[in-house]
């Protein structure tokens, strides 16, 4: 029937925002620790820790985990900007704090504190 074609869809395109949500997860972890400040010789890989934030606020449901994992790229990125700027000049978290004030005011629109 129609309804089952549908819920079966439904079901398949879940399963596939599952199987490339863990995908992106696993290559932007792996991109944050082996390559942490690539972008002195890669410019366009300057903004991975905030495209990271963005997909993590807007796809991931917000838990303790989410947010684990949100200080945790926050943190990764503070750590190689203080490291790039001692090495290059060069090294400022560009939108981090811009993003971690937003997240902690929908916690609080949201009494999830």
């Amino acid at each position: 029937s129609l309804s089952e074609n549908i819920d079966k869809a439904v079901r398949t395109l879940q399963s596939y925002k599952q199987k490339y949500l863990t995908a992106y997860k696993h290559w932007y972890d792996k991109a944050i620790y082996i390559l942490p400040g690539t972008w002195n010789r890669f410019r366009d890989w300057e903004g991975i820790y905030d495209e990271y934030l963005s997909y993590l606020i807007s796809l991931e449901v917000m838990n303790s985990q989410t947010y684990s994992k949100i200080k945790e790229v926050v943190s990764r990125e503070i750590w190689v900007s203080k490291y790039m700027a001692q090495k290059t000049g060069w090294g400022i978290p560009d939108r981090t704090f811009e993003r971690m004030k937003a997240l902690a005011q929908t916690f609080i629109n949201n009494k999830m504190y």
